[in-house]
């Protein structure tokens, strides 16, 4: 006799009390219910069953509902169940339909979903039925049955399977035909706004927006773990502190994620889980090597498959990692179980790493395993230089608690805390360093080959001091050429990075055509050494000079080709080189040069993210102004200042070349908006006179100071300076920086009424800017080069490209934010124009009326949408006559 059916498992759950409503998920189960099959699948704590009971509350269908477990791997059992879920909604199944599906036989099993299907197409209405923990179903019998029925479902028919793996049904056919809705990890995690719903309003902690931030991002938008975390601190006097050290070892989280995740997997899958918990990220050859076993990519696949809170961190499944705290769970758990393998599981993921060129990697897992004579291998073989902030940080930490009489046995530690001071901004310890290690190699009969190769190290260093504090570009060449001359093809990565700060040198002085080639030879030999950090980083620098140097769409069309290169290692390594930070960076500053904000916008963002990541403060503070400028574009100028603030508060602090110019380039946006007070502090500061003879490092410096000049209306000084700026250009011969100060002196020729000379001045700009395709310099500078660009127009002065620059100032209106208040009043011509523009006139009607060409009448439109705040036309006059600036006709 067959067990009695437990009623309780037909319940429809009833939405929790507090729950936060998940409006877009509902919508998406809605749409989905068009389909024959809606896919819920997530590991455990997710909120599926909480989503499915909250939609089923808002859903005007019938819905029916079984809850599964284990025993129903009965397939008589199984199909019971959902055909007591069906008639708890009034379709009447016949009671003998389930009489000899007890023979499981292939034939009876589909005579039997026959006439299920057969009973279920004549019920009049659209019905649903939810399976909810599917996974605890295994019998390949139920999976088949299952499978046949959802092929020949009845069209108002739809299923909904809830699971934390997913089943082995026909997915892949049911995706391809658009009848299978997916509800997925992503989909189902928490967002910010969510998260602080939940912690503020439901359960009233009064939690900081940062201290939400960091819950989100420990918990990752794991719902569970964000509930556990709410109940741990509900009586927590300390909140701050509580969010600050909330881990995996955290005793609800850590019981929830045994009793619910760990200890449910068979002792194979659980040796595993422990043993490559030490990885950071993991793939199969990578677990192969750490654990001596052959069968890791089948594991993994399990482990995918059962949503075991394992990350794929790419489109391949490559590459995987686990949910932080089940990560940080599984950690303490090894240290408490087999705390004897951990160092050993270490030095044979060190051992990978290095044999696959990620030295960083094989580093960390040295240090981790305190194996002193693989740090001193890797760190002669210069994986310093390549290893982000956090990486570094652990090395010095390493390094503090060596004792000195072993740094001064191996010298290559003492080189390696010398790089690890440097790239965290450590430059006078750095030199100090540099002093007493050249003593040591002099007291001590080290081997003359060791001697040689550590002194090309050092003059590597110095290249780099030199660099990053840009006070000597001939200190810097000159470093940079001893290092190439001491350093031999073992180094050959460290002679790339060199060759990086020989063309910085290059270029402070103005040969960038020399920068160029020995970015370029950089580039490629690191591409050859197989170090694609470098590569990127050249090559990325190199499109910066040509850009400057006039090539802007080789520079475009060869940093898409570096962004292919970079994505192709950043698949082959499970995650992006810290160096595409400087990739895109450079991409975004190339599409905003021209005029395509939009992708410019993406590219940034990307920059700034990939930057925080480990990119380092220098790469972060320029990053942080590419987007700056590319709000500016957008008119965004409240948006554009934050950035710039951020990338301010870093470069204050860094002191080279590079933050410097992006010092000045700020300026240079402030006083394009007619921020003078902000500028001329600035200005005082750095001393500058008209007197003074300067060279192609201070270009920009100077070119602030003239338009400074010129907003003062001191034009003849200004002249006297822009004048001076043009000529080092020239001798560059940078054509970029050309075009731009041939714009600004155009500007100040106009503001001296010579007109003629600023018609010369923007002429001689336009040829090359119209060969390269330079767009930006012109609509940066605003209405007077938009003035001068409508003459040149008229003069024939190419026309095409005077006509194309005109159509984008027009467009900027288009794209100019709303301001609430009138921050300008209206000329008396504006006025009148405005005046007209309510009587419904024309631009050419207008123009015929006022007796002024047509670009004039668009210029003053230009003006007035501008200091009203508005968009159109039709804006414009609401606006007006709100601040009665109308007169009545």
């Amino acid at each position: 006799m067959s067990p009695p059916l437990l009623s309780t498992k037909l319940y429809i759950p009833s939405p929790r009390q507090g729950i936060i409503s998940r409006t877009k998920l509902v919508e998406q189960l809605n749409t989905g219910s068009e389909s024959k099959l809606t896919l819920v699948s997530a590991p455990a704590g997710y909120g599926k069953t909480t989503l499915l009971a909250d939609w089923i509350e808002q859903h005007s269908t019938p819905v029916c509902w079984v809850s599964l477990d284990a025993q129903d791997n009965n397939l008589k059992r199984f199909f019971s169940y959902l055909i007591a879920s069906l008639r708890s909604i009034n379709i009447p199944i016949l009671e003998n339909t389930l009489a000899d599906l007890s023979e499981q036989r292939s034939e009876t099993v589909t005579d039997f979903i026959g006439h299920l299907v057969n009973q279920l197409s004549n019920h009049p209405q659209p019905i649903s039925l939810v399976l909810d923990d599917y996974h605890l179903i295994t019998n390949p019998d139920n999976h088949r049955a299952l499978s046949y029925l959802l092929e020949n479902l009845p069209p108002d028919m739809h299923l909904i399977i809830a699971t934390r793996s997913d089943p082995p049904l026909r997915l892949a056919k049911l995706r391809a035909q658009g009848e299978l809705c997916e509800i997925r990890v992503d989909d189902l995690r928490f967002t910010i706004d969510e998260t602080a719903l939940y912690f503020n309003d439901k359960m009233g902690l009064g939690l900081t927006l940062s201290d939400v931030a960091t819950l989100m991002q420990k918990t990752e938008g794991w719902i569970v773990g964000i509930q556990l975390a709410g109940v741990s601190l509900k009586n927590n006097p300390d909140k701050h502190q509580f969010v600050l050290s909330f881990a995996g070892d955290n005793r609800y989280i850590a019981d929830y994620l045994f009793d619910e995740a760990l200890n449910r997997q068979p002792e194979h899958i659980q040796a595993f889980l422990l043993q490559s918990s030490i990885l950071e990220r993991l793939n199969a050859p990578l677990c192969n090597a750490v654990m001596h076993q052959k069968n890791s990519q089948a594991i993994l696949a399990e482990l995918d498959r059962a949503n075991l809170f394992l990350i794929p961190l790419d489109d391949q499944r490559n590459w995987y990692r686990y949910h932080h705290l089940f990560g940080e769970l599984l950690q303490n758990r090894l240290k408490q179980t087999a705390p004897e393998i951990i160092p050993e599981l270490h030095v044979r993921a060190s051992i990978w790493f290095e044999e696959n060129n990620l030295l960083a990697d094989s580093i960390s897992h040295a240090l981790a395993a305190d194996e002193i004579q693989r740090v001193v291998h890797l760190t002669e073989n210069m994986a310093v230089h390549k290893m982000d902030a956090g990486e570094l940080a652990d090395l010095l930490v390493w390094l503090e608690h060596q004792p000195e009489t072993i740094l001064h046995q191996y010298p290559w530690l003492l080189v390696a805390r010398m790089w690890a001071n440097i790239n965290t901004g450590k430059l006078d310890q750095t030199e100090m360093e540099i002093s007493d290690l050249k003593a040591t190699l002099s007291s001590q009969p080290y081997p003359e080959e060791l001697v040689k190769r550590i002194q090309g190290h050092l003059a590597a260093i110095r290249s780099y001091l030199a660099d990053m504090r840009a006070t000597d570009a001939d200190a810097a060449i000159k470093a940079a050429e001893e290092a190439l001359f001491l350093l031999d093809d073992r180094d050959i990565q460290l002679r790339s990075f060199v060759a990086i700060r020989l063309a910085n040198g290059f270029s402070w002085k103005g040969d960038l055509q020399k920068a160029i080639q020995a970015l370029k030879e950089a580039g490629n030999a690191s591409k050859l050494a197989g170090d694609g950090e470098l590569a990127i980083n050249a090559l990325s620098e190199m499109t910066s000079l040509q850009m400057a140097v006039g090539r802007l769409h080789q520079a475009d069309q060869i940093a898409l080709e570096i962004k292919d290169y970079a994505e192709m290692l950043a698949h082959k390594y499970g995650r992006p080189l810290p160096a595409m930070g400087i990739l895109y960076r450079q991409l975004g500053n190339i599409k905003y040069e021209l005029d395509q904000l939009d992708h410019a916008l993406v590219y940034a963002r990307q920059a700034v993210h990939l930057c925080q990541q480990g990119g380092g403060r220098e790469a972060l503070c320029l990053a942080y102004y590419v987007l700056g400028k590319v709000y500016f574009g957008y008119r965004e100028y409240e948006q554009s200042d934050h950035y710039f603030d951020r990338g301010t508060e870093i470069a204050k602090q860094l002191f080279t070349e590079g933050t410097n110019i992006a010092l000045h380039t700020r300026n240079n946006f402030l006083l394009l908006q007619g921020r003078l007070q902000e500028t001329e502090k600035s200005v005082r500061e750095q001393g500058l006179t008209i007197q003074d003879q300067f060279g192609f490092q201070r270009r920009l410096e100077y070119q602030n100071f003239a338009r400074l000049l010129a907003a003062r209306g001191e034009f003849d000084k200004a002249l006297e300076v822009i004048d001076r700026v043009i000529k080092v250009i020239e001798e560059a011969d940078a054509k970029r920086l050309w075009i731009r100060a041939k714009i600004v002196q155009a500007k100040i020729y106009q503001g001296l009424n010579r007109t003629d000379e600023a018609l010369a001045a923007i002429e001689s700009a336009l040829g090359p800017a119209s060969r390269g395709g330079f767009i930006r310099g012109f609509l940066d500078e605003g209405e007077t080069v938009a003035q001068l660009l409508y003459q040149a127009a008229r003069k024939g002065v190419h026309p095409e490209y005077c006509q194309m620059l005109l159509d984008r100032f027009d467009l900027q209106i288009e794209k100019a934010p709303a301001h609430p208040d009138l921050v300008e009043p209206l000329s008396e011509r504006e006025l009148e124009v405005l005046q007209h523009i309510a009587r419904g006139c024309s631009n050419q009607e207008i123009a015929a009326k006022l007796i002024v060409s047509l670009h004039t009448v668009k210029s003053h439109a230009r003006n007035i949408y501008g200091k009203l705040g508005v968009k159109n036309r039709t804006e414009a006059v609401a606006r007006a006559r709100l601040y009665g600036l109308l007169t009545e006709d």
